[in-house]
């Protein structure tokens, strides 16, 4: 038998479960999984929630935990959009679904495939189960990716962002560890199998995997001076400082900038200040300068404006039929 674990739905699962059916029965541990379908009439959205945590139709075992989707969606609520919880909220599913593997792990099983900071539990039963592991290395090497962060920090310390977020101790920890337990370590290229063999991790455990995607159609473009149009937001956190320093090495080239996204960034780098109301008392005594000076039409002007709120297109535009006489 063969065993998957799967915390959440990724990339890489979809084929792996293709190919491991053919070779005997499988069981995929894989808390969020939806079985059953919605009646039609629930909202489009839990449709579309429930198709995106339904495994295909293939002869195998789903072990899911009951009332998964009730803790989802509370993690989901604290994480909200802030960069910081929504990672460490995924190492905390990775790590709870790497628990009830070791505990759920069944007895006949022969092969154990789990990804990156989700195995280490489960590779540690399997072994004395006499098991083989296999190792989804679908996860960054977080020890080099944080000395990468902190060099990235001194060469850009405005860009707060970079300092943000790093994985505890015990998250780098657990990634070292699955690698030891591994058997067979499955990388996503070159530069994470280059990596590993840094770290010590012989090449006989290193194996190569590529998620199948729809290759783009070439486009041939030429002009003189070359343009270049960056996509995307002009952030840091989009990559512009790297991208701003690789067209600066094309001969000539001639950098496009959208209106829109450049006046959005200069409102976020100079927002507006707000400004606490002028007191009554002190425009009566602006009133008075005025009519001291001889500007009694400004002395006016500012005598009605300021109690109705009038901006001063409002208030040049202003006739005297709109003027009511105060009632006594």
């Amino acid at each position: 038998m063969i065993t998957i674990v799967a915390p959440e739905s990724a990339p890489w699962l979809m084929p792996i479960l293709e190919g491991a059916v053919e070779l005997g029965p499988v069981t995929v541990i894989a808390p969020w999984a939806q079985l059953s379908a919605l009646p039609p009439w629930m909202p489009q959205r839990l449709h579309r929630y429930v198709a995106r945590r339904r495994l295909p139709a293939l002869s195998l075992s789903v072990l899911r935990l009951p009332g998964f989707a009730a803790a989802e969606l509370g993690m989901r609520a604290w994480t909200g959009s802030r960069a910081e919880r929504l990672l460490a909220g995924r190492f905390a599913r990775r790590a709870l679904t790497d628990r009830l593997s070791a505990v759920c792990l069944p007895h006949q099983t022969r092969l154990v495939i789990a990804p990156s900071c989700g195995a280490r539990r489960v590779f540690a039963r399997a072994r004395d189960q006499g098991a083989a592991t296999v190792l989804i290395e679908d996860l960054p090497n977080l020890r080099r990716l944080h000395r990468d962060l902190d060099v990235a920090c001194g060469r850009h310390p405005r860009s707060s962002f970079l300092r943000r977020y790093r994985a505890p101790a015990r998250t780098l920890a657990r990634q070292e560890a699955e690698r030891v337990l591994a058997q067979r370590i499955v990388v996503r290229g070159a530069f994470a199998a280059d990596l590993l063999r840094a770290a010590g991790i012989q090449d006989h455990k290193l194996a190569g995997f590529q998620v199948p995607v729809e290759a783009p159609k070439p486009v041939t473009v030429r002009l003189d001076p070359p343009r270049v149009l960056l996509a995307g937001l002009a952030t840091g956190r989009s990559g512009v400082v790297e991208a701003l320093s690789a067209v600066e090495q094309v001969p000539g080239a001639r950098l496009l900038v959208r209106a829109h996204n450049a006046a959005h960034g200069w409102r976020r780098l100079s927002p507006a200040r707000s400004r606490l109301p002028l007191p009554w008392l002190i425009t009566v005594m602006i009133i008075n300068a005025l009519l001291w000076l001889g500007h009694a039409a400004a002395a006016l002007a500012t005598a009605i404006a300021f109690p109705l709120y009038l901006r001063p297109s409002e208030l040049m535009r202003l006739a005297v039929r709109q003027l009511i006489p105060p009632i006594s």
